[in-house]
C-alpha cells in the first residue's frame, strides 16, 4: 500500500533513536492527484498527537486505515472450496438470499468493507476480517 514505505521509514527512524524531544506526536500525510476516498487527492491524513508511543500508535491506526480505505490485494477467485466457505461463513451470520458475491458484498457494505471488494474475487483482507466475524459471533 501507498504509505506503508513511509510509515517504516518512520518506524525506523524512531528505531534509531528518533526524535530527541520524545515521542508526543507522530503524522502520516500522503497525496495523489485524483485519488484518495473521495478522489480529492488525499490518500491518507493520519495524525496521533500526545501519545507516548505515537509512531507505534499511528502504525495501528494506519493499518485501520488501509483496511476500511485500502484497494484490494490480489483477490482470490470465489470458486470451489472458497466460495464454499465464504458461502458457510455468510450463512452463520445471516447474510443470505443471494448470489455469495452478492452477499458478500452487501456484508462488505456493512462492515465499510467496500472499497476493498473486487469483481474478479476476494481481498485476503476481506476474507480475513469475514472470518474473524464468524468467530466473534
Amino acid at each position: 500500500p501507498f504509505g506503508q514505505r513511509l510509515l517504516e521509514s518512520l518506524l525506523a527512524g524512531d528505531a534509531a533513536g528518533g526524535d530527541a524531544r520524545g515521542r508526543e506526536s507522530a503524522a502520516l500525510y500522503a497525496v495523489a492527484p485524483g485519488t484518495g476516498y473521495d478522489r480529492s487527492g488525499v490518500l491518507a491524513d493520519l495524525r496521533v498527537d500526545n501519545h507516548p508511543e505515537a509512531p507505534t500508535e499511528l502504525a495501528r491506526i494506519y493499518d485501520l486505515h488501509d483496511l476500511y480505505f485500502g484497494m484490494p490485494h490480489d483477490p482470490q477467485q470465489l470458486v470451489g472450496d472458497l466460495e464454499l466457505e465464504v458461502r458457510g461463513l455468510l450463512d452463520t451470520l445471516g447474510i443470505t438470499g443471494g448470489a455469495t458475491a452478492d452477499d458478500l458484498a452487501r456484508w462488505a457494505s456493512t462492515a465499510n468493507l467496500e472499497n476493498r471488494l473486487s469483481a474478479t474475487g476476494i481481498d485476503a483482507r476481506v476474507l480475513s476480517e469475514l472470518r474473524r466475524a464468524h468467530q466473534a459471533r
